[in-house]
């Protein structure tokens, strides 16, 4: 039965961190040119457990809305929850004024006690300052003692000296054997950006959007720009021209752009565990553990 109820616990909570991992992030970015002017722009994860949504209407209030762990941090609620919080502030303020004042008074009372003690400590006589130690001097106005005290100068600064040698040699001793440069035949290692450029673009790759729409009609009054503009687009984005107009003699801008994509935290967590577990990226975070931990043995204190 204790061993049915683990396993219970343990598929449940299994359970949970795939449900997670594999919660889209969606994100949205809409934009026009034509009146109203509009502009938004909304990430989303897990409902409220992160939210940003920001959007931009012409002759509206500028809208914005910022959730972390369903936490509002921005927006119409976050102003409300902020203003309900004053209002309690200054009612309890009001409640307790009586206590306020009690503590006030109490408050002043103990400060004239300290003053008069103050006083008191002040009225008593003080005591005689102690002579100054006597000093011989010799005919030629040289203090007697003064040899004694050169050496004891000296003395001290030789000790002083022989204790910065001293560390200086254990700081040595300590660091040899182990290169300080260590990280050098890493940033040397082509193995490594290469294993670095493929784990960025494949996050790259899984974060485009899937639904792109451009509408509208554009030019910029250049036919030689318009024409470049146009050679490139229509090569590298064909489908995505359809509704585009291009206006090689005016300069115009009306339109519309509506972008839409998601992303799984679990893809971007197995791509992290491919790039972690790369022979490059392996041995140079297992140099980095060891110089760490080289460094926390001799700098021990």
């Amino acid at each position: 039965m204790h061993v049915t109820g683990i396993a219970i616990v343990l598929l449940v909570i299994l359970i949970l961190i795939v449900g997670i991992l594999f919660s889209p992030i969606t994100y949205s970015v809409e934009l026009s040119s034509r009146k109203p002017y509009r502009a938004a722009l909304k990430v989303q994860w897990l409902g409220r457990v992160f939210r940003i949504h920001f959007a931009y209407e012409s002759g509206k209030p500028f809208f914005k809305e910022v959730y972390i762990l369903r936490q509002a941090k921005l927006g119409a609620t976050r102003d409300y929850e902020e203003w309900l919080s004053r209002r309690v502030q200054e009612e309890t303020a009001d409640g307790f004024s009586d206590d306020i004042m009690d503590e006030a008074k109490s408050e002043k009372e103990a400060n004239t006690t300290a003053d008069a003690k103050v006083q008191q400590t002040a009225s008593k006589p003080v005591e005689a300052a102690k002579p100054a130690e006597r000093v011989r001097f010799d005919k030629d106005g040289t203090p007697l003692d003064a040899p004694k005290r050169a050496a004891d100068e000296t003395a001290a600064q030789s000790e002083r000296a022989e204790e910065d040698a001293s560390k200086t040699a254990e700081g040595k001793q300590a660091d040899d054997g182990f290169d300080k440069r260590w990280f050098m035949p890493h940033v040397k290692n082509v193995a490594l950006y290469e294993t670095l450029l493929l784990f960025i673009k494949r996050c790259y790759h899984h974060s485009l959007p899937g639904h792109v729409r451009l509408e509208g009609r554009f030019g910029n009054g250049n036919p030689f720009d318009m024409g470049i503009a146009a050679a490139t687009i229509y090569s590298l984005w064909t489908e995505g021209t359809k509704e585009v107009e291009l206006d090689y003699s005016n300069n115009v801008c009306l339109g519309s752009l509506d972008v839409k994509g998601r992303m799984y935290p679990g893809v971007f967590a197995w791509y992290g565990t491919l790039f972690v577990l790369a022979k490059p990226v392996r041995s140079f975070l297992m140099d980095a553990l060891k110089f760490a931990r080289h460094y926390k043995k001799t700098h021990k204190k």
